[in-house]
């Protein structure tokens, strides 16, 4: 720790910083109120210097050391809380002073800690960490899951912190492929429920504030949903096909250029039990399906719709009521010519009723997915719907 110079970028171990006689913060901005926790479990740093006294004043818990009298300190060592474009100037201070110092995201494993991404598979118990992110299960680790926690801004887009986020995983899910969810923000929390069977490609992005929440034995082909300071539910028994979207509110503003006002809030979507969700279905915010619905492929929908209906359409609008489904697949079991043909369904009293609840209507308790891909494109022609 004798060296002046920088240490060079991604090279220092956390043993090296700790061989330091006294760790120092230096920078006073929303960095560091971002990465605190992490630097506090990691270092326990007691002091901070910034060549403005005023903003260390921010962060009273830290005794302030102008700049010009860390080395009255023991051998003191210095973490520089922020970004890159701004670091070779301060380090340049820092070498001059004599000052051993290194920029925060070059500390080995950093990224990892702060902006993590778990392999739920890997994990031999509940996962948990300094930000009070967390992750849960029933049963046995479910497999093929990525979850991150943050943004790091390596793309080139703001870097994201995430804390105080939860995900819950019900007992005897099971995942195919390529299964992600990423919390951006704080608050949010996200629970599948048992016997959760995912083809591959489904995506969820929680950001604040967030719920998503899935009833049980839901079947998900590929669904890509965001949620933000809002909630999107589904009840038991739901059959989601290829490249379906869920979007509960939008990915920027809009204002009312006369007021400044914003005119586009996010607004909840509920989906019942028993509900078919069809291929490259768009369901936006505000959106409620009724128990044993069927949303046709394509379908693009704000709406209310109660329980039994078939809609399709962009917009979406009822073409035919009191209907019921099941997930018995037609190529399995080719002679399926009345409902009493099909498996039995479970009863109102062994629903979990996560979504919204509208005259409960069974379901078949299977794993099997249909693929619904090329269902309902033609609607009015494969229902038979009366003019």
């Amino acid at each position: 720790m004798s060296c002046v110079a920088p240490i060079p970028a991604s090279s220092i171990p956390r043993e090296q910083i700790r061989q330091a006689g006294t760790v120092v913060v230096m920078g006073a901005g929303n960095m560091l109120q971002m990465v605190e926790p992490w630097l506090v479990a990691n270092f326990a740093p007691a002091h901070i210097t910034d060549n403005r006294p005023e903003a260390a004043q921010r962060y009273p818990r830290y005794q302030y050391v102008a700049p010009h009298l860390l080395r009255t300190l023991d051998r003191p060592f210095v973490i520089v809380t922020t970004s890159r474009t701004f670091y070779p100037e301060i380090s340049a201070q820092l070498t001059a002073l004599g000052v051993a110092h290194c920029l925060l995201d070059d500390i080995r494993g950093v990224h990892a800690d702060i902006y993590p991404v778990i392999d739920v598979a890997s994990l031999a118990a509940p996962y948990s960490d300094a930000y009070g992110n967390s992750i849960t299960w029933d049963g046995e680790i479910p497999p093929r899951l990525s979850v991150r926690f943050g943004r790091d801004g390596k793309d080139g887009r703001q870097p994201l912190m995430a804390r105080d986020n939860s995900l819950r995983i019900g007992a005897g899910c099971h995942f195919n492929g390529s299964n992600k969810i990423t919390f951006l923000g704080d608050g949010s929390r996200v629970a599948l429920g048992a016997g959760t069977w995912m083809a591959g490609g489904f995506s969820l992005t929680a950001s604040n504030n967030a719920r998503f929440q899935s009833g049980a034995r839901c079947t998900f082909e590929a669904l890509n949903a965001d949620v933000h300071e809002g909630e999107i539910t589904l009840g038991d028994d739901c059959m989601v096909s290829v490249q379906v979207h869920l979007q509960q509110t939008d990915s920027h503003p809009i204002f009312d250029a006369r007021n400044g006002e914003r005119i586009n809030r996010g607004k909840h979507i509920r989906i019942g039990n028993h509900v078919w969700i069809g291929y490259q279905a768009f369901l936006l915010g505000g959106c409620q399906i009724g128990d044993d619905c069927i949303v046709g492929a394509r379908a693009v929908s704000a709406g209310k719709f109660s329980r039994g209906t078939v809609l399709a359409g962009n917009p979406a609008r009822v073409i035919r009521d009191n209907v019921t489904w099941r997930k018995d697949e037609l190529t399995c079991s080719p002679a399926l010519h009345h409902l009493s043909d099909c498996r039995p369904g479970p009863t109102p009293e062994n629903q979990s009723s996560a979504g919204i609840s509208m005259d409960i209507v069974g379901a078949a308790p299977t794993s099997l997915h249909v693929d619904i891909s090329n269902t309902l494109v033609n609607a009015h022609a494969q229902l038979d719907v009366q003019p």
